[in-house]
C-alpha cells in the first residue's frame, strides 16, 4: 500500500512539473478591437485551464484600469498563509496581447522579513463578451528564465458550467483541452509558487 501511494504521489509529481514548464510561448491569435477598459472592471474568475492539477491554479482576478495602466491582482493561500500576486501594466500591447510585470508578496514576522518575488507575464485576450466569459493565454517567466503557460477560461460568476462555444472552437484550433477548476486537486503544500 505504501509502495502505491509513493507511486502516485511521484506520478502526479512528474505530471505537475512536466506540464508546467515550456520552452517558449506559444503563438496565440489575440482578439482585435479589444477594449482594456471594458475588461479591466471588476471580478473574473477562473474556471477552466489547461495546465495544473492542483486547484490553486485557479484564483479569482480582480481586475482594474487606472489611466493608462491596467492592473490584476490576486492570491492564494499556500501552507496557510496567504500569498498577494499584483501584475502591473503600463498599457495594452498590440490588441489583447498585454505584457505585465508582476510581484508575489510573501508575509514575514508581523510584516517584517517580507519577501518579493517577481515575474513577467504576457496575457493574450483570445476571445471576450466582456460581461460573462473570457479565454485568455497566459505566458509567464520567472526570474529564473523558465517559461510555464496556461489557457485560462474566465466568468464573471463563479460557476463553472460549459465553455462557451467561441472559447470552445479556439480552444480546438489550438489543440487544447480543459479542466474544470473544481476538478483539480486542493493541495496547499506543494513546492513551488503559483503564476
Amino acid at each position: 500500500m505504501k509502495t502505491i501511494i509513493i507511486m502516485t504521489f511521484f506520478g502526479i509529481f512528474a505530471y505537475a512539473k512536466n506540464s508546467a514548464g515550456v520552452n517558449q510561448c506559444h503563438a496565440v491569435t489575440p482578439m482585435g478591437n479589444f477594449d482594456s477598459t471594458k475588461f479591466f472592471k471588476g471580478t473574473w474568475h477562473m474556471t477552466h485551464v489547461t495546465n495544473g492539477i492542483f486547484s490553486l491554479v485557479c484564483q479569482d482576478l480582480e481586475t482594474t484600469k487606472d489611466g493608462q495602466q491596467l492592473f490584476i491582482d490576486y492570491s492564494y493561500n499556500k501552507n496557510g498563509q496567504e500569498r498577494n500576486v499584483r501584475c502591473k501594466s503600463q498599457g495594452q500591447g498590440k490588441n489583447g496581447q498585454i505584457p505585465f510585470s508582476c510581484e508575489i508578496n510573501s508575509p514575514g514576522f508581523l510584516n517584517y522579513f517580507k519577501k518579493t518575488k517577481k515575474f513577467q507575464a504576457t496575457f493574450t485576450i483570445m476571445k471576450t463578451n466582456y460581461d460573462n466569459y473570457a479565454l485568455f493565454y497566459k505566458c509567464v517567466t520567472l526570474e529564473s528564465g523558465e517559461k510555464t503557460d496556461n489557457y485560462v477560461v474566465l466568468s464573471r460568476s463563479k460557476s463553472d458550467g460549459d465553455i462557451p462555444g467561441a472559447a470552445k472552437s479556439l480552444l480546438e484550433i489550438n489543440h487544447e483541452s480543459m479542466k474544470k477548476c473544481s476538478d483539480l486537486i486542493n493541495a496547499d503544500d506543494i513546492k513551488s509558487e503559483v503564476v
